[in-house]
């Protein structure tokens, strides 16, 4: 080995950057294995990196004693791995890579019995962690009887926590055992999997939780992001709204819990001390009501991104009510990022509007007149079944909000709910030169496309510089055809020669004159689309 090569293999931390970037280039981590193969130095400095990141428990499971495990296909011709004993088992080998383990991410964890989690359960040291250096912990399965053994995971060392298991789980466990084993956690999610429509009334099935939940929250003097698909009760609310240093808040909140925020808000009882340094939250509810609206006007002045989600489609008036209440916010000044989401559960809509003609329309530009004229608002997202938002509506909203860099206004092409024609993006082009995303549902056919002559007699700069980087159209009845889809696409070309165009359609929406998949579309392809259908 000449001087020069030995001098920077001598140099470990400069040669561990290398991997590094070796390592986070797609499908080159093959190299580095075999780099490793080369040299015990090599192979002391890359082995970290290597091991850095795991996706599977099987291949540090493999290092125990070959006489203690079994590989075998199940029913499903999968490969599952299964420990045979929980006595005496050597560690020695699992503990010499898993020490370098620092980011685990396990998706539907179909490669280790459960067996296998319950023995090493059993049989690790005591007071030791199997991860001991882990940062990351990521797992998502739907099987309730895994997530009571994913603790055996669990280290001190971790920060970011995310939890994703089945809604039939009553999870108390597993909330034990992140209140006893990770105390420096920055970021928690707990999420069940489960629809909004049904979290929201699983309260009384989760009540034997909520004494865990404020145990674990309170012993994490650390934590800055919560998200928590679990309903919470007043007081395990009271006890999140408390903590010093979260940020970011994601929580469901029942009727109930509501009600009972609203009634100290009223009587001033702790609010003020309520999320000191909150800058997003993300609130799920069953409807738009009075006491919805004083928890989301209570918010400090630090806060920047809010995020609605109800159940029950509200009506215009409702998002009003909603709206009115963030105007008298201390927070008004600074948010910067608004999105209102209305899930419209079919059952929840035909109980409350027995009839279809009584469903309720959202009249966008009216429901936000209250927020007036706001510059600091960056992004705008608003989506249901039932929303109208008229070219008129567009106009109101860049009047009220000039500054948007993000605009999504989602609704159902349908007699009961309007969409904006597709004149409309000269105005937005016009009146919103700083937006960089347009997600919009548009209606009219391919003639209401204004032509060239139009766009020159508008005074439509050609070519345009406007900054417009995505621009995506959901379903309509101009993308049914291949002209009607040609012709959008060159207009907005000529709008917007910056975006990249996605289409999203149904199956059942996509044009049969173009080759399938008519999806994500480059203006390459469109080019060559056009010039063919010119020809």
């Amino acid at each position: 080995m000449n001087t020069a090569t030995s001098r920077f293999l001598a140099n470990s931390d400069v040669f561990y950057q290398l991997a590094t970037e070796v390592y986070r280039t797609p499908g080159e981590w093959r190299s580095l294995a075999a780099l490793a193969a080369t040299s015990r130095t090599l192979h002391d400095i890359v082995l970290p990196v290597l091991w850095q990141e795991l996706h599977s428990l099987v291949p540090l499971l493999r290092l125990l004693p070959l006489n203690t495990w079994t590989e075998s296909l199940n029913s499903a011709n999968q490969m599952i791995f299964r420990l045979t004993t929980s006595e005496n088992l050597d560690w020695t080998r699992f503990a010499k890579y898993a020490c370098h383990v620092r980011r685990f991410t396990w998706h539907e964890c179909m490669d280790v019995s459960v067996s296998t989690l319950i023995k090493m359960s059993l049989a690790k040291p005591l007071d030791c962690s199997l991860l001991p250096h882990l940062r990351s912990l990521v797992v998502r399965d739907t099987r309730d009887h895994y997530v009571s053994e994913l603790p055996v995971l669990f280290s001190p060392s971790l920060i970011d926590l995310r939890l994703i298991w089945h809604v039939s789980y009553l999870p108390d466990k597993l909330l034990e055992g992140v209140h006893k084993t990770c105390p420096q956690l920055e970021e928690l999610h707990l999420s069940p999997l489960v629809t909004p429509d049904t979290v929201l009334f699983l309260t009384d099935v989760y009540d034997s939780t909520q004494d865990i939940l404020m145990r674990c929250i309170t012993g994490m003097p650390d934590l800055r992001k919560l998200y928590c698909s679990i309903p919470l009760s007043t007081a395990t609310f009271k006890v999140f709204a408390a903590h010093p240093r979260l940020q970011e808040v994601a929580v469901p909140l029942s009727r109930r819990t509501l009600k009972d925020i609203a009634g100290l808000l009223d009587g001033d009882v702790g609010a003020p001390a309520w999320f000191p340094d909150l800058l997003n939250f993300d609130l799920t509810v069953d409807e738009v009501n009075e006491d919805m609206t004083a928890l989301v006007a209570s918010f400090h002045q630090s806060l920047q991104r809010l995020s609605v989600r109800t159940v029950i489609h509200p009506s215009t008036s409702d998002l009003q009510l909603l709206t009115e209440s963030m105007a008298r916010s201390a927070y008004v000044e600074t948010l910067a990022e608004l999105c209102i989401r209305f899930d419209s559960n079919p059952n929840s809509i035909q109980d409350r509007y027995p009839s279809y003609l009584d469903f309720p329309t959202v009249d966008i530009g009216k429901a936000l007149n209250p927020m007036l004229r706001r510059q600091s608002l960056r992004r705008l997202h608003v989506e249901g079944d039932y929303v109208s938002v008229s070219d008129g509506d567009l106009a109101r909203i860049a009047e009220l909000y000039p500054s948007l860099r993000s605009l999504t206004v989602l609704g159902r092409e349908s007699p009961e709910a309007l969409c904006p024609s597709v004149c409309s993006l000269v105005m937005i082009a016009q009146k919103f030169p700083d937006l960089m995303e347009l997600d919009l549902r548009y209606s009219g056919t391919e003639s209401d496309i204004p032509s060239q002559a139009n766009l020159d007699r508008l005074q439509v700069p050609s070519p345009s510089t406007h900054p417009l980087k995505i621009f995506q159209v959901n379903g309509s009845s101009l993308t049914t055809t291949c002209k009607g889809a040609l012709a959008l696409t060159k207009f907005i070309s000529r709008m917007f020669p910056k975006a990249a165009l996605i289409i999203k359609l149904a199956g059942s929406e996509v044009p049969k004159e173009l080759p399938e998949p008519w999806g994500e579309v480059n203006k390459h392809l469109l080019a060559e689309a056009m010039d063919t259908a010119q020809d």
